[in-house]
């Protein structure tokens, strides 16, 4: 095995050649990272095997004179991915790969890599998560009238008739800061980060007005050939209207018209009933996530599941 680092050149020449591509494996996505301190620096590897070559992208942080690597920050998603029509990488070959890592002196890898036979992607041991894929369909049309549940068309048709209007762009920018800011999350990331976001070009920033006010907002994230949805938000006086179903909805029609997008992974829910429900009832389907950390100290390597911190 040959753990070789990439320049940004060659990363990008790797992932263009997959027909789809998770944002979260893109340079786009660890580039957005690294403006939130600068103890973060990004590494990426290609790992050749006999078997094909791997793509391991790593974001690098020092703190208190520890270093630890983060595939897949944040809680999103990491891993070996195969590039070339590689099969999926077998059990043995993240040991090996999780070995010379953390023996860089590098205390602590912590890994994010969801069950995603399609794209080449999968993790040994038991899932402590999952996420939902929602596949679109050819055409709005054909999402709208055979994948979304009838209850969700309702509650769109609903907020048309009230009068509820959906925006994008990254002039909104202002709109959802506020609307962030009114709830407390596990982290709050700052004005700079959704900035680096928009500036990648690879982010869709959606808002919902009602009465000239903003009521919801949502951000999706573009990969190649498929998108996430990052994150939701609505005021707490507007959920009788459901402007999120709304902009949700608002921001499919926009991802298969406008960026030629047909499938959205919808992020994992924390085992939230409520949550999973929303996303079942636009059609999705579930698919495993693991979570994993392997940490050295001393002479021992131990695996542990990682504290998480997710939006």
């Amino acid at each position: 095995m040959n753990l070789i680092p990439l320049t940004l050149q060659d990363w990008q020449a790797a992932v263009a050649r997959r027909a789809t591509t998770p944002f979260f494996y893109l340079p786009e996505a660890y580039q957005a990272q690294e403006v939130l301190a600068q103890r973060y620096r990004t590494r990426v590897y290609r790992v050749e095997t006999p078997e094909g070559a791997y793509l391991m992208p790593l974001l690098e942080s020092r703190r208190w004179g520890l270093r630890r690597l983060y595939s897949g920050p944040d809680g999103t998603y990491g891993g070996l991915l195969p590039l070339d029509d590689a099969p999926p990488a077998p059990s043995r070959l993240y040991r090996q790969v999780i070995h010379r890592l953390t023996g860089l002196r590098a205390p602590c890898l912590y890994l994010t890599v969801p069950h995603r036979p399609d794209l080449g992607l999968r993790m040994p041991g038991e899932p402590t998560d999952r996420t939902y894929l929602l596949d679109l369909g050819p055409d709005f049309d054909h999402f709208f009238r055979q994948v979304l549940q009838g209850k969700r068309r309702n509650i769109y048709r609903r907020g048309l008739r009230a009068g509820l209007a959906a925006v994008e762009g990254a002039e909104h920018l202002a709109a959802f800061l506020h609307l962030y800011r009114r709830r407390r999350w596990a982290r709050e990331y700052p004005e700079i980060y959704w900035q680096a976001l928009l500036r990648s070009g690879r982010a869709r920033l959606w808002v919902a007005h009602h009465e000239g006010r903003a009521v919801a907002a949502l951000w999706l994230l573009l990969g190649r050939g498929e998108a996430f949805y990052y994150l939701g938000v609505q005021t707490p006086e507007s959920a009788e209207l459901s402007p999120l179903t709304f902009l949700l909805v608002e921001a499919l029609r926009g991802l298969l018209q406008q960026d030629r997008i047909h499938r959205v992974d919808l992020g994992a829910s924390m085992g939230l009933r409520g949550v999973e429900h929303f996303k079942r009832s636009f059609g999705a389907r579930p698919v495993e996530i693991h979570h994993r950390a392997w940490c050295r100290f001393g002479p021992g390597l131990r695996l542990r599941r990682p504290a998480r911190l997710r939006l």
